[in-house]
């Protein structure tokens, strides 16, 4: 298939892929659970699909074209260090790929240290419970400045438009796969965990202590955290005991208006 088909057909890709995704995630949440969830699971899932739809529209609202449209007119100009460096277009593409998956690590890292995207970042973190849906749950504006910031590095990179539709696609399946409530043998983990974030690992990062969620950032590999010294192996607690959440008032983090007011507050939790 010719970069352009792609191109034209990227909604009707990715809408295949993450449908995909998210019922092998479902299915291995049933098969193999890793802990019992006590939140209301038809309310939390309804919110959470809810800021999907609404994060999907507030792109809309602030980009005029997809990433992906924006990588292959970037690339008819030959803008970005990419065609600066002249790098064979396998060669570009993996670069990018990386590249991107590093600036969205530094992304994740600046929603915890900047007061004003932590608001906006503490909606994610409010789910009470930690399944493949909470891997959907972000505040639509957050959805636009991560959209905006993304539209750069594209720029700055000068990613070609495969590039970011493998980043994409790679992006929201790992979304899914590391907030998924499923087991993996313990084994296992810690050799994928070398490279790739694992939902053990994640799930670190969604605990109510500040010292825990302040670590393991990573969305898809794992290695940003090894090499900037933010990585945490394991918590204090064991999995079933994990606090999840942050310590809100029962029920603000639940109902879509109480998530969807939750940055707008004037009392909200620190990331300190």
């Amino acid at each position: 298939m010719a970069i352009g088909d792609l191109v034209s057909r990227e909604d009707e890709i990715r809408l295949l892929i993450f449908t995909s995704v998210f019922v092998v995630m479902v299915v291995w949440e049933v098969l193999a659970r890793r802990r019992e969830t006590s939140a209301f699971r038809v309310q939390r899932w309804s919110t959470n699909f809810a800021m999907l739809v609404l994060g999907i529209v507030s792109i809309r609202v602030v980009l005029p074209m997809t990433l992906i449209q924006l990588a292959d007119w970037i690339g008819d100009r030959e803008w970005g260090a990419i065609a600066v460096l002249d790098l064979p277009f396998m060669v570009g593409v993996a670069v990018s790929v990386i590249a991107l998956d590093f600036c969205l690590y530094g992304q994740h890292l600046l929603m915890h240290r900047v007061s004003w995207l932590w608001r906006l970042h503490q909606v994610h973190h409010a789910d009470p419970e930690f399944d493949v849906t909470t891997g959907l749950r972000f505040h639509p504006c957050e959805i636009a400045v991560s959209a905006l910031y993304k539209a750069l590095a594209v720029v700055v990179l000068g990613s070609p438009a495969l590039a970011v539709l493998i980043f994409e696609i790679a992006l929201n399946s790992s979304s899914m796969f590391t907030h998924a409530n499923g087991r993996l043998p313990q084994r296992l983990d810690r050799l994928v965990r070398w490279l790739f974030v694992t939902p053990d690992m994640h799930r670190i990062h969604h605990s109510a202590e500040v010292s825990e969620f302040n670590t393991n950032f990573g969305f898809n590999l794992a290695v940003w955290d090894r090499l900037f010294g933010t990585y945490r192996q394991e918590a204090a607690l064991e999995c079933a005991q994990i606090e999840i959440g942050l310590r809100l008032q029962p029920g603000r983090a639940s109902s879509l208006g109480s998530a969807l007011r939750i940055p707008f507050e004037k009392r909200t939790l620190s990331s300190s």
